[in-house]
């Protein structure tokens, strides 16, 4: 039996990644996302990988591989590291004042 899993639907645009709350006009939107994520246990790590639901015709592959370079997946490790470093030197001027 899981701990926890959740999923959360991104979609990637021309100016960046959006939660699926936000109204935004189709011509923008070029691919749909669920974020899948998975904890096996209360002390488990967190697993999260994404799956693409649907793309826009209207962009070609070149552009939605720039745009994916452009902006990486809000739960890609490359995101969540710069997230972290972010966060600690926030942390580090915090104590330093």
């Amino acid at each position: 039996m899981s701990y926890d899993k959740s999923e959360t639907e991104y979609r990637l645009t021309t100016r960046g990644w959006v939660h699926n709350d936000a109204l935004l006009p189709d011509d923008i939107v070029v691919e749909r996302w669920l974020a899948k994520t998975y904890q096996g246990s209360g002390f488990g790590k967190e697993s999260t990988h994404g799956e693409r639901c649907s793309v826009n015709p209207a962009f070609s592959n070149e552009e939605r591989d720039a745009l994916h370079k452009q902006f990486p997946a809000p739960w890609s490790d490359e995101v969540k590291e710069q997230a972290a470093r972010e966060f600690s030197r926030s942390l580090e001027r915090l104590m330093k004042s």
